[in-house]
């Protein structure tokens, strides 16, 4: 009788214990990244529907003194990456991956002004207007530019026309039709036999420092 009462006092003391078990425990945990495995530091970890939350460390590790109820639910983000969402049943050890994401931004445009400047030296460019053209009767821009001071052109028995200013290669001269480049990719030279001389209005030159007005790659000047 004496020995129940004991048997039946030590159960209801181990019983005591169970719940305050299942309302206090650690959590230790380190985040990685899912592919190379690497530790990742300063990821954020909160508990769901609490305000206790921590940061991994230089290894990626966190710890979390847990007082509640188990199971519970973490939430894992860092700046580059997918958050992940677990669920801990007990206290214990946990590993995180997390895994890369493309960050989407809005839409930038970025837009270019070129500011035109007065030309102080007359003959750091030259141009020719439509009237001249027509007077002199031209037949294309090639002989347009051909009366035009230290410009040379080079026609090939294809008729592929180039230009040099005051000694520069064709590549160094770019050509401008209505603000777009005509110069190829290929090679940097731009063929003036391709322009129509019905897109006219105006062929201006021009040589030295203010050819870098248009850009980098105009050594030797710019036509447009």
């Amino acid at each position: 009788m004496f020995s129940s009462s004991i048997l039946r006092a030590t159960i209801l003391i181990f019983l005591s214990f169970l719940p305050v078990c299942s309302l206090y425990g650690q959590i230790t945990g380190t985040v990685v990244d899912r592919q190379t495995q690497e530790e990742i530091a300063g990821a954020n970890v909160i508990i769901l529907n609490t305000d206790m939350g921590i940061t991994t460390n230089d290894k990626g590790m966190f710890t979390l003194d847990w007082k509640g109820e188990f199971p519970i639910k973490i939430l894992v983000s860092h700046i580059g990456y997918s958050e992940q969402e677990i669920t801990i049943q007990a206290p214990g050890e946990v590993q995180v991956s997390l895994e890369l994401t493309v960050l989407e931004g809005a839409e930038i445009l970025i837009t270019g002004e070129r500011r035109m400047i007065e030309r102080e030296v007359s003959s750091s460019a030259e141009d020719v207007s439509l009237e001249q053209i027509e007077i002199r009767g031209i037949r294309d821009i090639g002989e347009v530019l051909q009366e035009m001071s230290s410009v040379v052109i080079s026609t090939t028995p294809s008729g592929r026309q180039t230009a040099s200013v005051r000694g520069s290669n064709a590549n160094e001269i770019s050509v401008y039709l209505d603000g777009i480049r005509l110069n190829r990719a290929l090679d940097g030279v731009a063929d003036l036999a391709t322009i129509d001389m019905m897109d006219l209005s105006e062929v201006e030159i021009i040589r030295g420092g203010n050819s870098v007005l248009f850009g980098p790659g105009n050594f030797g000047g710019v036509i447009h």
